[in-house]
C-alpha cells in the first residue's frame, strides 16, 4: 500500500508520535483497557481466601485461586493483543487520514483477531524455539518480530505474512528499531521503578509510554515496510 509521509527520519517519527497522541488523545484508551482488567481480576482473585477463611476448606479455597490466576492471565493476555492492535489501528488512521475512532479501530482489531491470536502463538514458538539455543537467538527472533501487529493491522497481512513483513521490516530499518528499543527499555525500566515505589504515578507512567512507542514503532513501519 502507498505510504504517507515516506522519508521521515527517526527524529521526524518521535516527533510524529507526540504530535499524534496529543491530537488524538483516545489513542491511549485501548492500553487501559488490560490495566483495568488487573485490577478487576485482582479483586477476584480474592475469593479464594476469603472463601478459605470463611469455611475453613482450604484445598477448595486454593483451586479457587489457582484457577483464578490461569484465567485471569489468559483474559489478560486477550485483552493485551486487542489493546495493542487497536493502538496500531488508532496510530494508522490519524496518521494517514488525520481522524482516529476508537470504535472503528475496535471493529478492524475484532476482524483481524483470528491472524492476531495464531500470529502470537506463532511468534512465541518462534521465540521460544531461538531460547533452546541459548537467549541469543531467541531475542534476536524477538527483536525481528516486533512488527506483527503492525503488518496485520496497517496491511492485513496473514499470521505467516505478518512475521514475514516484520522480519523484512526490521531487516531494513535495524538500526532505528534497536534504538527504538533501547530508548522503550530504558523508560519502561524507569515507569516499573517508579511503579515499585509509588504504584499510582507508575501506572500513569507507564501506559503512555507504552503507547509512545507502540506510536513510534507502527510509525516506522508505516515509513520503512
Amino acid at each position: 500500500m502507498s505510504r504517507i509521509g515516506f522519508g521521515m527520519s527517526l527524529g521526524e517519527i518521535f516527533g510524529e508520535a507526540i504530535r499524534l497522541i496529543a491530537q488524538h488523545p483516545i489513542i491511549l484508551i485501548p492500553a487501559v483497557i488490560p490495566s483495568l482488567w488487573a485490577l478487576v481480576a485482582a479483586v477476584l482473585w480474592l475469593i479464594g481466601p476469603v472463601m478459605s477463611a470463611f469455611s475453613g476448606n482450604y484445598v477448595a479455597g486454593a483451586a479457587v485461586s489457582i484457577a483464578g490466576i490461569v484465567v485471569g492471565a489468559l483474559i489478560y493476555e486477550f485483552l493485551f493483543i486487542l489493546s495493542h492492535a487497536m493502538t496500531v489501528a488508532l496510530v494508522r488512521d490519524a496518521h494517514e487520514g488525520g481522524y482516529a475512532s476508537v470504535s472503528e479501530a475496535l471493529e478492524d482489531t475484532i476482524s483481524c483477531v483470528p491472524a492476531l491470536l495464531l500470529a502470537t502463538l506463532l511468534s512465541g514458538l518462534i521465540i521460544s524455539f531461538g531460547c533452546l539455543f541459548l537467549i541469543l537467538p531467541g531475542l534476536i527472533l524477538a527483536f525481528l518480530l516486533l512488527y506483527v501487529a503492525q503488518a496485520i493491522m496497517v496491511d492485513e497481512e496473514t499470521a505467516t505474512g505478518a512475521i514475514s513483513a516484520s522480519f523484512r521490516t526490521a531487516a531494513a530499518a535495524v538500526g532505528e528499531t534497536i534504538g527504538v528499543v533501547f530508548m522503550a527499555g530504558i523508560a519502561n525500566v524507569i515507569s516499573i521503578l517508579v511503579l515499585v515505589f509509588v504504584p499510582w504515578l507508575g501506572w500513569i507512567l507507564l501506559i503512555p509510554t507504552t503507547v509512545y512507542f507502540t506510536t513510534v514503532f507502527t510509525l516506522l513501519y508505516l515509513e520503512r515496510g
